[in-house]
């Protein structure tokens, strides 16, 4: 008897979730055609021009060397950019940091309205892309690198501003304890209980804002920014597609050996 009764409430479940998993499908089908029609995608015209993707592709296989001089230039100027960015971002980020440590600001009225404050601030500059940093300062400083370097500036202060405040709030509280029950002063505390458990995190976190900075530094160069991306859009334009293929070469193996070279020295740091 039990066992009927359970079979009959169970057989009128089936069509509805059946009927529950094709309006599902029904559904997701919908949803993806108007994403298609609203980013307009447009597959043949995409096998149109797909050819011109390929000629710069076919100058990977076959670079343009007489190119190599001036693309080490551009290379010089992408990683100075990217280097000069991140240590003036760095250099900001680091007093920012301490105002915006849970542990060391949410302990009076006035520091925790401080600290909410620069935590908004923060949020803020991360809101805004770098490429949008960049078109910012092209109409502040005009085209070159040196947009390019206030854009990364301002992009990594936000960024290590958050890492470095994190590193803070996740500091052994017993030092600052036993040097401020030594007769430390603020300062003091800073100095000897917070800086030497922070510093290596400090470091690791600044390597990895110049790993995102160095791709930050070839795109911002498409906004005439200066450094490889400028070169780049100049050889396309130009339908220099071998050329292209040699910058692209060149792109490659810089920001692999950086990527590279950074994680292993984190490792090390960490």
């Amino acid at each position: 008897m039990r066992s009927s009764i359970a079979t009959t409430s169970a057989e009128p479940a089936r069509p509805v979730r059946a009927l529950l998993t094709t309006l599902g499908v029904v559904a997701a089908i919908v949803v993806v055609r108007q994403l298609g029609i609203d980013t307009e995608v447009n597959i043949p015209k995409f096998f149109d021009y797909a050819p011109n993707m390929l000629r710069i592709g076919s100058g990977v296989f076959n670079p343009d060397f007489d190119v190599f001089p001036m693309l080490g230039k551009y290379a010089r100027e992408t990683l100075e950019i990217a280097v000069l960015g991140t240590l003036i971002g760095a250099f900001l980020a680091v007093p920012v940091s301490f105002f915006a440590a849970r542990n060391l600001m949410r302990r009076t009225v006035p520091t925790t309205g401080l600290y909410f404050v620069v935590r908004a601030v923060l949020s803020v500059i991360r809101t805004v892309p770098t490429l949008l940093w960049g078109l910012l300062f092209l109409v502040a400083a005009g085209p070159g690198p040196f947009a390019g370097v206030l854009a990364i500036s301002a992009f990594t202060v936000g960024i290590l501003a958050k890492l470095y405040s994190e590193a803070i709030e996740s500091i052994d509280w017993g030092q600052i304890e036993a040097v401020t029950a030594a007769g430390g002063s603020p300062l003091h505390v800073i100095r000897f209980g917070v800086v030497p458990q922070v510093f290596p995190f400090f470091i690791a976190h600044t390597l990895y804002g110049f790993e995102i900075n160095i791709h930050s530094a070839f795109v911002l160069g498409f906004i005439g920014a200066g450094g490889m991306g400028f070169i780049i859009l100049e050889f396309i334009q130009l339908f220099m597609y071998r050329a292209t293929g040699t910058a692209l070469i060149v792109t490659v193996i810089m920001t692999l050996t950086i990527d590279y070279s950074s994680a292993w020295l984190r490792a090390k740091i960490l």
